[in-house]
């Protein structure tokens, strides 16, 4: 059953390899998940048949609190897990007007919200982690520490703008997640998503990108499936955009790691896999050229904006 629909219609798309995986977060990030996938040998990438989004199954992958504090603590040397300002915080504060009602899904600690004050005074946030509560609420921001489907319950269609940064992506039960964001968002409101960009690299030629697997991520998105949601949700895509564009090079990069099997990271490559990448170019060159100039190359995050209707 698709975790977007509800509905039966799920094609197998891809499978990756569980002790590469857990070699992955050891080798690159040294964090130890080999209990999460104990017993699995293969972990299968589905694709839902209506929507073309691409998910990991078995669904019971998705990492909890204590991997994420692991996580953030490996690669920050500090406990807080949440990001600064980012592109996607940059592009939807464009979007705020005077006097909106705004909610922030996920809200860390309340970057965005602390911006978004200065437009409008109207701001609450959903977070879960109490460090995170406590450094939003010593800067006078409200936020609360429950489900978005709690919170729709008691607050359906109050918000004109309804944010989700990059959180969208680690959720593997997508359907009641953005059926009560829609819920809470006013009629001719907005509610905007960002999440990787999924298209090309991570659902075709570079599916070991460490981050990108479980039980970090739980899906992949990119503009066809939030096109093809629409329907679902009662919502209307007004905009797409992307954090840049990416280069000729890094798809030539991307199709070479494929082509010699590396799941290795750039930083981690030895200098065999190196040479291996420069004998490539030759071979790698044409085809990502010819999706340059058919297709064009988009980056690696992706933003979109939808109306209620």
């Amino acid at each position: 059953m698709s975790p977007v629909t509800g509905k039966d219609g799920v094609q197998k798309f891809d499978s990756v390899d569980a002790a590469s995986i857990v070699n992955l977060y050891k080798k690159q990030l040294d964090v130890d998940v080999s209990q999460v996938f104990q017993g699995l040998s293969k972990i299968e990438i589905l694709k839902c048949g209506q929507t073309g989004y691409h998910f990991y199954y078995p669904f019971n992958l998705a990492g909890d609190a204590a991997f994420y504090e692991e996580l953030q603590h490996k690669m920050t040397g500090n406990l807080s897990y949440y990001r600064g300002w980012g592109y996607d915080h940059a592009f939807a504060i464009n979007k705020v007007r005077p006097n909106e009602a705004v909610l922030d899904i996920g809200c860390g600690s309340g970057n965005f919200l602390e911006k978004a004050r200065e437009i409008t005074d109207n701001v609450t946030g959903l977070e879960f982690n109490e460090k995170a509560i406590n450094e939003c609420r010593k800067k006078g921001l409200s936020v609360q520490n429950e489900t978005i489907e709690k919170h729709a319950g008691s607050n359906p269609e109050k918000y004109d703008l309804v944010c989700i940064f990059q959180v969208l992506e680690h959720i593997y039960d997508i359907k009641p997640f953005l059926e009560a964001s829609v819920a809470t968002v006013k009629k001719g409101g907005r509610l905007i998503i960002g999440v990787p960009n999924n298209e090309p690299y991570l659902q075709g030629y570079h599916k070991y990108s460490t981050l990108n697997l479980p039980p970090h991520h739980m899906g992949m998105w990119n503009k066809s499936s939030f096109e093809k949601i629409q329907d679902v949700y009662g919502i209307k895509l007004l905009e797409v955009v992307y954090d840049g564009k990416a280069t000729l090079t890094l798809d030539m990069y991307y199709r070479a790691k494929m082509l010699w099997g590396i799941k290795s990271e750039i930083q981690h490559h030895t200098k065999l896999e190196k040479l291996k990448m420069l004998l490539a170019a030759p071979i790698t060159f044409f085809p990502s050229f010819y999706r340059k100039i058919t297709r064009g190359l988009s980056s690696r995050n992706i933003v979109v904006v939808f109306e209620k209707i």
